[in-house]
């Protein structure tokens, strides 16, 4: 059986139908670069017999359009290279179109002007198989919408990075980024460089998953490159491992944030043009009740000025917040949580003090004008140090006990808010938390306990206990200076919780119902310590 290449069209013609035999030959391939010496424009016909395309019209920048009388399942490798083919409409157009191969659409325009690329591409859910720089050097890009990222939605790698389809190339209109993915040979990172059109501004997600890595590094500080993103929905509920790390995106949207349950980690590590999320309000960052872990680093870096856990969730204590989830954010001022550090429940984490320290979730960096320190009480738990670039407000909206030493030794928290469920705050709990200046209840009846240096070393200058408080330990409010109204109803008062050496001025106290004393105020704290100790 013989077979006839056709080999090119010199003529000036304004439509051209290539022959479906030729000398009693069935014509089945077009040459490489058959119409790349054209110079006006001309309308080409192919006949269902010619199924071989490999670099057919590359090159061919005054070939607009195609009619293929056969049903065309894939775009040939280098096929419209350098044509006047439109990638969007083509595809729009071709339904039956499953696989683009490598370079496919490279540098193809939407005529033959020097900038006439197109400014958006929608790659239709029919589409399997996207091959390597298939849409290099499209420069003019502003909006692109894919249903996966790579080569196809299984691809790993490398093959399952975004800016695979883009490739590496030079000249004008592109950036180059540099993005990381996991190797499976080394077990290691690995990176690999892509130029991605410097005006691409939307990416519009229609797949149903994720995977790591795959916008990781889409950024240039150069030039001011950045992009928002916008999904419909996460089947498997997993923001994954380092999706969006060190990239430029701006703002990340899902049509239904509640379906997510996974934050991986490093999930928007360094992203720091990031300021609006889950489609809450700008700058701040909500995170919804159904999410149940938020990996390392998760946000480091971010630009966000605040964080909420949603207050409104019920799975408190199925939730996990890894170390550093929050680390390193230079606009942060405020923080909402449920619980203090990493988990709701002690027990969880083997009773460890770490992560129920407050800075567990914001442990990392190397320097910032505040910070906090956990210095481990044993061998099974751990040193933990944050470090701030603000002093933030933290507002504590669930819990029953403030865990001891969960404020401990930082000077970056100025106030703190605590819910009426808080009944118990433990040894040490803001120990020389050195600026908290103001503690605000939502409901002062509600404690029953205050254990020993409870607010010691604090910079509170009032007071006041409700009336279900039972006990206040040895040194609860050893305030070194400035503390002068002291309200309470406690049937038992340590008399050691005001002394400090450093304090020469004492506190007026009102003793409601103080146990055997009638006191309204005090000038002696020897007499005190002495004759009134737990009476």
């Amino acid at each position: 059986v013989f077979e006839v290449t056709f080999k090119g069209l010199y003529a000036s013609v304004a439509e051209f139908r290539i022959p479906e035999t030729l000398f009693g030959f069935s014509v089945t391939k077009i040459g490489e670069s058959a119409f790349s010496d054209l110079e006006e424009e001309v309308a080409i016909t192919v006949p269902a017999s010619v199924t071989h395309f490999d670099g057919a019209f590359s090159g061919a920048q005054y070939v607009h359009d195609i009619t293929f009388e056969g049903t065309l399942t894939t775009v040939a490798q280098n096929m419209f290279n350098g044509t006047g083919i439109s990638p969007n409409a083509f595809l729009q157009q071709h339904t039956s179109i499953t696989r683009i191969e490598d370079g496919a659409f490279a540098f193809a325009k939407n005529g033959n002007a020097p900038n006439d690329f197109d400014t958006t591409l929608t790659i239709p859910d029919n589409i399997q198989y996207i091959g390597q720089a298939a849409f290099a050097g499209q420069v003019g890009l502003v909006d692109i919408t894919i249903p996966f990222t790579g080569t196809s939605a299984s691809a790993q790698g490398e093959e399952s990075l975004f800016g695979y389809i883009f490739g590496n190339t030079t000249g004008s209109g592109v950036v180059d980024c540099i993005q990381s993915f996991y190797n499976e040979t080394t077990s290691s990172e690995a990176q690999r460089s892509f130029s991605i059109p410097s005006g691409l501004r939307y990416i519009n997600y229609t797949g149903s998953t994720l995977k790591p890595y795959a916008f990781s590094g889409l950024s240039n500080y150069a030039s001011g490159y950045n992009f928002s993103f916008t999904t419909e929905t996460l089947e498997d509920s997993i923001i994954p491992q380092a999706v969006f790390r060190d990239a430029a995106i701006t703002s990340f949207e899902i049509s239904n944030s509640a379906q997510v349950e996974t934050i991986g980690k490093e999930a928007f590590s360094g992203a720091d043009r990031l300021t609006t999320i889950f489609g809450g309000t700008e700058n701040e960052l909500f995170i919804e009740y159904s999410v149940t872990s938020i990996g390392e680093d998760a946000f480091k870096g971010t630009g966000f000025t605040s964080v909420i856990i949603d207050p409104n969730a019920n799975i408190y204590d199925k939730m996990h917040i890894n170390k550093g989830a929050f680390a390193s954010m230079p606009n942060l001022e405020r923080y909402e949580a449920p619980f203090v550090g990493g988990v709701y429940d002690v027990s969880e984490v083997d009773e460890k003090t770490a992560p129920t320290y407050f800075g567990y979730v914001f442990a990392g960096g190397t320097s910032g004008t505040y910070s906090a320190t956990h210095t481990k009480l044993d061998d099974t738990d751990e040193d933990i140090t944050a470090y701030f670039d603000n002093q933030i407000e933290f507002v504590l909206t669930g819990g029953g006990v403030i865990e001891a030493y969960a404020f401990a030794n930082n000077n970056v928290i100025t106030k703190v808010t605590i819910p009426d469920s808080v009944v118990h705050i433990l040894d040490h709990a803001f120990d020389y938390c050195s600026e908290l200046t103001e503690v605000e209840y939502a409901d002062v009846d509600a404690l029953e306990l205050i254990e020993d240096c409870a607010f010691q070393g604090t910079k509170l200058t009032t007071f006041t206990i409700g009336s279900s408080l039972q006990k206040i330990g040895a040194y609860a409010l050893n305030i070194s200076s400035g503390f002068t109204t002291y309200t309470t109803t406690a049937t038992e008062i340590d008399g050691m919780m005001w002394y400090s050496s450093d304090n020469p001025d004492e506190p007026t106290l009102t003793l409601d119902s103080l146990k055997g004393s009638g006191l309204s105020s005090w000038s002696d704290r020897t007499l005190w310590r002495e004759d009134f100790d737990n009476s």
